[in-house]
């Protein structure tokens, strides 16, 4: 089980994944904070979901993904290890 928080009336919880057995181990940790009651998706990706998925990648030299629905925002970071 993930370890959570409630936080603004919904739940946020952390994961973290491990590729192995790639050229290139990753580590995949992941944010999903699920709405306590549902939410409008935004239509495109406005200017701060850019910069951090954009910022994130390149500082970690991997690929970032925030992804919304109405239940809910995941925010997803494929690093390599080293």
């Amino acid at each position: 089980m993930a370890p959570y928080c409630d936080f603004l009336g919904g739940k946020a919880s952390l994961m973290r994944k491990r590729s192995a057995g790639l050229a290139f181990p990753l580590t995949s940790p992941e944010i999903r904070f699920r709405y306590s009651s549902p939410r409008q998706v935004p239509i495109r990706a406005g200017f701060g979901t850019r910069l951090i998925e954009r910022s994130l990648a390149q500082e970690l030299d991997g690929h970032a993904r925030i992804a919304f629905a109405p239940s809910g925002v995941v925010y997803t970071v494929d690093a390599p290890l080293a």
